[in-house]
């Protein structure tokens, strides 16, 4: 497989800050996504409509530990299912037998 590396700049979708990230280019990250409810999300933990951007495209950038500071934020968690807000916006994180997605 051939790769190339990327210096993209990720944008926060709550206050629009920039964030420099060097990714590696490959074909795919994930085919399936997770379909999670907003209206389970908003009510189990709290959060506001206006801050669930989540789609069901496919995941672009999967941003590894090599940028930690990029997986560090309030954590929430309401049964199997816990948010945490990075740098980029509230993000989902599931119990270790489902997926992770974003939202």
């Amino acid at each position: 497989m051939i790769t190339k590396v990327f210096n993209v700049q990720a944008t926060s979708l709550d206050n629009k800050k920039t964030f420099p990230v060097k990714a590696i280019g490959i074909p795919c990250i994930s085919n399936d996504i997770v379909d999670i409810k907003k209206k389970d999300i908003i009510e189990g933990l709290g959060l506001k409509k206006e801050n669930i951007y989540r789609g069901k495209e496919p995941i672009d950038l999967l941003i590894g530990i090599d940028h930690a500071r990029m997986h560090t934020g309030e954590t929430r968690q309401a049964r199997h299912v816990v948010a945490r807000k990075s740098p980029l916006g509230w993000e989902i994180l599931r119990s270790s037998t489902a997926r992770r997605s974003r939202i």
